[in-house]
This record gives C-alpha cells, sequence and structure tokens, in this order.
C-alpha cells in the first residue's frame, strides 16, 4: 500500500480550540464562488443538502467521507450517504397498459366467478335428492379460476418500473474496517483560497456544539500542497475499499416492480 502523507514547516495559521470552530469555515463555505472540497468521515444530512444547493449555484463540490464495515452501522451517516444519488423511477407505458387490463379481469371476473360457484354448490346441495346437477356446469368456474389465477400472476410479475440512480454531489465513499486504513482527517478547502484542518467533523456537533481544535490557512503554498493530498486520495492511492453509486442504491434504496 502506498504511503500517504504531508508535511510542512513554518506555516502561518489562525488557531481555535473551544466550541463553535465550524462557525467561520460554515461562513467561508456559503460564500465559496469556486469550490468547496471536503474531507470529513461522518457527515450530517442537512449539511449534504447545504453542499447540494450551493453546487445548483456553480460552485464545484467534492466530498471524501467513510461508510462503516457491513458488520457496523451508523444510521446518521447511513442516511447522509443515501443522500449522495437520487433514484429516478421510470414507467414503462406498455407494460402498465398490460398490467392494468389484466388487473380489470381479475377485478371482474373475481366476484362473478365466487357468486357462480356458491349458487351452483346451492342448487346442487338442494336438488342433490332429486337427481342432483349437472356438474359440466362447474367447468366455466374452473376456467374462470384459472383466468384469475394466471391474471394475478401476470400482475405480479410484468415489470413496470425500471430504475436509474444519479450523483447529487461528486464524492468518494470509502469503507471502514478492521483491517484498512481509515479516514479520520477533517479538511476544507475553500475555493483554494483558504483550507481548514482540524477535529472538527462536518456535522452538526462538530461545528456548532463539541469543543473541538481547528486552523486556517491562507498561504497559497501551503493550500496547494493540501490540494495535492487531497486529490491523491480522491484518487485512491491508498487502495481502499471503495463504495460506489451502485453500493448505495443495492442497500438503501428499494426497486418495486409494480
Amino acid at each position: 500500500m502506498e504511503r500517504l502523507s504531508m508535511f510542512h514547516n513554518g506555516t502561518n495559521c489562525d488557531v481555535y480550540i473551544g466550541t463553535g470552530a465550524g462557525k467561520q469555515l460554515m461562513e467561508n463555505i456559503k460564500a465559496a464562488n469556486k469550490s468547496v472540497k471536503v474531507i470529513s468521515p461522518y457527515i450530517s444530512p442537512r449539511l449534504i443538502e447545504e453542499l447540494i444547493d450551493l453546487q445548483d449555484k456553480g460552485v464545484k463540490i467534492e466530498v471524501i467521507t467513510s461508510k462503516e464495515g457491513y458488520y457496523q452501522t451508523n444510521t446518521v451517516q447511513n442516511e447522509s450517504i443515501k443522500q449522495f444519488i437520487k433514484q429516478e423511477q421510470i414507467i414503462n407505458k406498455e407494460a402498465k397498459k398490460k398490467r392494468d387490463r389484466w388487473l380489470r379481469i381479475v377485478k371482474l371476473l373475481s366476484p362473478f366467478t365466487l357468486s357462480y360457484t356458491i349458487a351452483l354448490i346451492l342448487l346442487y346441495c338442494i336438488f342433490i335428492r332429486f337427481g342432483g346437477i349437472s356438474l359440466f356446469l362447474f367447468i366455466p368456474s374452473i376456467i374462470f379460476a384459472i383466468i384469475i389465477l394466471r391474471g394475478r400472476q401476470i400482475v405480479q410479475k410484468t415489470r413496470i418500473y425500471s430504475y436509474e440512480y444519479l450523483k447529487r454531489l461528486n464524492f468518494k465513499i470509502y469503507i471502514r474496517d478492521n483491517y484498512n486504513t481509515f479516514i479520520h482527517s477533517k479538511i476544507y478547502i475553500i475555493d483554494n483560497e483558504k483550507a481548514y484542518l482540524g477535529s472538527l467533523n462536518y456535522t452538526h456537533s462538530g461545528t456548532k456544539h463539541s469543543l473541538e481544535t481547528r486552523i486556517k490557512l491562507t498561504e497559497p503554498q501551503v493550500i496547494e500542497e493540501v490540494d495535492t493530498f487531497f486529490y491523491q486520495l480522491w484518487n485512491n492511492k491508498l487502495n481502499l475499499y471503495e463504495y460506489t453509486s451502485y453500493d448505495i442504491a443495492r442497500d438503501f434504496y428499494k426497486e418495486p416492480i409494480n
């Protein structure tokens, strides 16, 4: 595995320790004009939506985050991960017409067949002492029952909906497990002019309430080095297990066929 590291000495920076460590960070992100890059192992769902709103205004957004291994669960982080993609449902109109046609047939025949069969049974019981009635009269019931069963199978199996998934943000998600490097860094690069490093996750608790440490960098050379580190991680130079859009769709979205 490739070693990924960065060292820079003699850097001028602002240091903040305390609660509300993300106040200035969040203000700078909201005021971004060109780009916002985020590395944070945990992200709040609402902050994902804020990044999407910023992207809609023309700001380029790139996010690196993590997902717990398959034997671990983080409900809030999973909700954030789900929001990275959007499910689009596509309707097959011809298949829907076929399904609806059979659905009408089943709904029409079911009560008629039941009523017809009950009436025959009652008549058979009444007239059994007088020689009964012909069993051939039950043939329509059998035929109708076969049609109903077949219709229900078609209704259940006809695929009306198919699905596509659209990325709402550019992202990289790496799976955390006991045998892999865990991305624990919190790095924020704004317009390639400011960078924040520290302990605060991109969450409401991290940016507002928790006691955190963060530093702010503005020197162009240092920003460039931090940016290089970001893209090394973005390009998965550590060969981490990547969690893709396909994985999100499989794990978090249902796909009913009709």
